[in-house]
């Protein structure tokens, strides 16, 4: 998870040549000199779930590396009350490797920042700015089973959850100031579902997104999609332009980190991974029904209550 430290001191991915037989390739390029890594760099900003389910190796590999690289790192999350990652996501054994947010998202000020990470895990799903309503016209057509992952309390008063607006707002706020944008396996569907000038950041970029992890148990795009439905964040990616690699790891030598990440302008995401996040015990609200499709208007009561 050495990614955007390498990406300061190493060659990468760039965004793709078109040869001129029309194909498009990946080519492997020097980038410039960046001024990020001047005398006195501002902090990197890194985003984790709120309260819970986090990917925990995403978030303690990366700012470790960026700490070793002379960069100062701050979480936010919604609030600054401690987060729980998923079980066994790499925190040491025994313990519950909560992590307690430096700041809420609502007092974040991207000058403060050179770039800012949106750490994986299934809970960054809360921070997809147009998920639950890709027409943005208050009509909810899409939604997680764990109300958790939705980050709105009402999915039907025809509003975005203030989080996600101040999210999407950072967002264009790091790109219109030129700075990278970052994200971590589930982390980059944030990417995904941001709106700049009207379209998602990822449109026309190449991207890499997990192949083989599996998206949480969701109504999305008219049909029931259980845990674990491993074409989910990919699926989310290109149904909002991006251009998501098609083979897990594609990028370059799983062995080593010099070829970690995909650079396309200012978006930035590491090669896919093949780990499968759990949910927290107490989070899911599952029902057999999660595991077929319907296509009967969905409804998101427990499913204990339905008739």
């Amino acid at each position: 998870m050495r990614f955007l430290k390498d990406w300061f001191n190493r060659s990468k991915h760039r965004q793709p040549r078109r040869s001129q037989c029309g194909r498009t390739k990946l080519a492997m390029e020097t980038l410039e000199a960046r001024d990020l890594m001047s005398a006195s760099p501002m902090p990197v900003l890194m985003v984790i779930a709120d309260h819970h389910d986090f990917y925990y190796k995403e978030y303690a590999d990366t700012r470790q590396s960026l700490e070793e690289a002379g960069l100062d790192v701050v979480a936010a999350a919604t609030t600054t009350r401690p987060s729980i990652p998923h079980p066994n996501s790499g925190q040491t054994p025994g313990t519950p490797g909560e992590v307690v947010p430096d700041l809420a998202l609502a007092d974040v000020n991207a000058d403060d920042y050179s770039a800012i990470v949106f750490v994986g895990g299934w809970g960054s799903s809360m921070y997809q700015y147009a998920y639950n309503d890709p027409n943005l016209d208050g009509v909810t057509d899409n939604f997680y089973v764990n109300s958790h992952y939705n980050g709105d309390d009402d999915l039907d008063d025809g509003m975005i959850a203030r989080t996600k607006e101040i999210v999407n707002g950072l967002i264009n706020d790091f790109l219109a100031d030129d700075k990278p944008v970052a994200a971590v396996c589930h982390g980059v569907t944030v990417l995904a579902w941001a709106r700049v000038d009207g379209v998602s950041p990822l449109a026309g970029r190449q991207v890499s997104v997990p192949l083989t992890v599996g998206s949480p148990a969701q109504f999305y795009n008219g049909n029931w999609h259980p845990d674990m439905n491993l074409s989910g964040q990919y699926d989310q990616v290109v149904a909002n332009g991006g251009l998501a690699n098609t083979v897990s790891g594609q990028y370059g030598d799983r062995t080593t980190v010099a070829d970690d990440v995909v650079v396309d302008g200012r978006i930035i995401t590491p090669r896919t991974s093949t780990r499968r996040p759990t949910s927290a015990p107490s989070s899911p609200q599952r029902s057999s029904r999660t595991s077929h499709p319907r296509t009967d208007p969905p409804c998101r009561c427990p499913a204990a209550t339905c008739s």
